[in-house]
């Protein structure tokens, strides 16, 4: 199989997968919105963020150190994801116990220092499940990746919404996600022993100082990025009330449920582009051009109907209720967007080995960050958690996108972003004629719109086509 078809088939079974699984989380989110309200929703998610906080030094960098160093060499996989376990097992319970002791000097509700606790202990599991992934990954056996993807989703929703109904509440959902994680990882655990490569517990002390070494850079770029893009909802906590981080995270789940698609393109990628790198840098050049104008394909069209939508889409959604989520909705799409892109150059970084500019980069973002959320959040409320998201994620991308073309793979902006912009402004027009239409017809007929223009004006030809085709019959088999 070729590199591009390589990268089809894994981009579409990623695709397939993680749109299920948004899907999936989304249903769930809405559940948990409807069923426990404003508040309830604010404390689910703050027990994630805060949990999500500390899990950060459950990694180090090792997954995506590892995930490029075997790509490359297959013949590492062995030891290195022996070594890798045990390293996981030491830094998820060393990593286990601070989120258990400090969120009792900051939080009153009983009930919310009992679903940190939970939070905090299937988070673990979750660590730990990295390295299968991290070898399913490197092997680019990404159907794997994307069953076990599923199945956690199945079980946490299912389980979850079978506790939330039954009257278990908080505490219920989150032992859901606590079961579902420990299955999860021992069914990834069977598959990657079987399907990609032998492994035990291993303990190599020049080796653990190698990845170690060489996984920092990409371990503080996973602190910065945790950081700015949970201590949000932390800041929200500690200086506004539930209700507004419910608020908030009603519109931030909402599209997190989008970010599927980057993920699938930069999975699929990211182990391609390592290879490219040592082998052929023309083609890896081509790759990044190609990939990036499909994401600024997708992201201008998704960012434009939803600001224009976002009154509708949250009522549809959630319900009376949220309605204030709308405004934060409208402000949190254009950081989404950015993040299309600006994840692309960042992975792109990390496989050329320029991994400390995007550790750089993420780390003068997470100050930007907080200071923009310090400064925002006591005037606007989530209103400013939002803006500063909006700030951050800018600085991001433009930084990102000059580090790569400064290092020779740079993207023609106005070839990149002018027909997808003629073809948004029609559908832009498209959806304020028909807005008396209800709101799953003007969705469809906006995407239409959208493509066929973009047809019309040649933003999409040949080669495009071929790539649906291709991702098609990939699915099929």
């Amino acid at each position: 199989m070729s590199e591009a078809k390589g990268i089809v088939k894994n981009a579409g079974v990623l695709f397939i997968a993680d749109l299920a699984s948004k899907f999936l989380s989304f249903f769930l989110v809405v559940a948990i919105a409807r069923y426990l309200g404003d508040a309830g929703l604010g404390k689910y998610s703050f027990a994630f963020a805060f949990a999500g906080l500390f899990a950060i030094f459950a990694d180090l960098g090792l997954s995506t150190y590892l995930t490029r160093e075997i790509a490359r060499d297959k013949e590492k996989a062995k030891k290195y994801a022996s070594n890798m376990l045990m390293l996981k097992l030491i830094l998820a319970a060393l990593t286990l116990l601070p989120p258990l002791i400090v969120i009792n000097f900051i939080e009153q509700s009983a009930e919310v220092r009992q679903a940190v606790y939970i939070v905090a202990l299937a988070t673990s599991f979750l660590n730990i499940n990295n390295v299968f992934a991290t070898l399913f990954a490197s092997h680019e056996k990404l159907e794997y990746t994307a069953l076990a993807s599923i199945l956690e989703r199945m079980l946490t929703v299912g389980l979850g919404l079978l506790l939330l109904f039954s009257g278990k509440g908080l505490i219920g959902l989150v032992t859901a996600y606590l079961v579902s994680y420990i299955i999860v990882l021992v069914v990834s655990a069977i598959i990657a022993y079987k399907k990609t490569a032998t492994f035990d517990l291993g303990f190599d002390r020049e080796l653990w100082k190698h990845m170690l070494k060489n996984s920092l850079p990409f371990w503080f770029t996973t602190i910065f990025i945790t950081i700015y893009f949970r201590i949000d909802t932390v800041l929200l906590q500690m200086m506004t009330s539930y209700e507004q981080v419910g608020w908030y995270n009603a519109a931030y789940k909402a599209l997190d449920a989008l970010y599927f698609i980057p993920s699938a393109v930069v999975t699929a990628t990211f182990p391609v582009m390592s290879r490219l790198h040592d082998s052929n840098k023309e083609l890896l050049q081509k790759l990044y051009k190609r990939a990036f104008y499909y994401l600024v394909v997708l992201a201008i069209p998704i960012a434009t109907g939803i600001m224009l939508l976002s009154d509708r889409i949250i009522k549809f959604v959630y319900g009376s209720g949220f309605e204030k989520a709308a405004p934060a909705l409208q402000i949190l799409i254009w950081a989404e967007a950015m993040i299309f892109i600006s994840a692309l150059a960042g992975y792109l970084l990390n496989s050329i080995n320029k991994q400390l500019v995007f550790t750089y980069t993420t780390a003068a973002a997470t100050l930007l960050n907080i200071g923009a959320n310090l400064i925002l959040i006591p005037k606007y409320g989530y209103k400013g958690a939002a803006i500063a998201t909006v700030i951050t994620e800018g600085a991001v991308l433009i930084v990102l996108y000059h580090s790569a073309k400064a290092n020779g793979y740079g993207a023609n902006l106005t070839k990149s972003f002018l027909k997808p912009t003629i073809a948004a402004l029609a559908m832009a027009a498209a959806l304020l004629l028909l807005d008396f239409m209800n709101i799953l017809v003007l969705i469809p007929i906006g995407a239409a719109t959208y493509f066929a223009v973009l047809l019309l004006i040649r933003g999409i030809g040949k080669d495009e086509i071929m790539i649906v085709k291709e991702i098609k019959e990939s699915i099929i088999k």
